[in-house]
């Protein structure tokens, strides 16, 4: 989940909780239209392995919500954070019932710093080392599965 400020999120995480089990969504979020787009990603150093199909966050909303309440994700699914600035985009895993990967991207595409296994349902802040204008939450294994790292370019084209 995206962390603009904490107070800020706080409040919109709270909101957003009693949003989900008045609706009776908070098994399944993706039950909320929030015109979900989609992007396909592969990494040009590993073609054989395959591609995701991951959702696109460009949004403060979607940010917010990010993979929350989800009790599980495809392998070869995801989310992709797209922000308005190239900066450092701290995120948080509360409400996150999967570990994931965190890969921090430049405009260009290339990885700028990685997380391996964030923890689920964490309030720690995870603050990478690197400005980006993208971050990808992907499946916890998928960096070292992929052996993804600093420097790499990543493909993605948006559907």
């Amino acid at each position: 989940m995206f962390v603009r400020s904490k107070y800020n999120v706080l409040v919109f995480v709270v909101l957003t909780n009693v949003l989900f089990v008045s609706l009776g969504a908070k098994k399944n979020c993706s039950s909320m239209d929030m015109s979900i787009r989609f992007a396909s990603i592969s990494f040009p150093k590993t073609p054989a392995k395959g591609r995701f199909h991951v959702e696109i966050a460009d949004t403060f909303k979607k940010q917010a919500l990010g993979l929350m309440h989800r009790p599980k994700l495809a392998k070869d699914g995801g989310m992709l954070f797209v922000f308005e600035t190239n900066d450092i985009h701290s995120f948080w895993m509360k409400n996150t019932l999967v570990s994931l990967d965190l890969i921090f991207l430049d405009e260009n595409f290339t990885v700028v710093d990685t997380v391996r296994n964030a923890p689920k349902n964490s309030e720690k802040a995870i603050t990478p080392l690197a400005k980006s204008l993208y971050v990808l939450e992907l499946t916890s294994g998928v960096i070292d599965d992929y052996s993804i790292e600093i420097g790499d370019k990543v493909l993605v084209s948006f559907l």
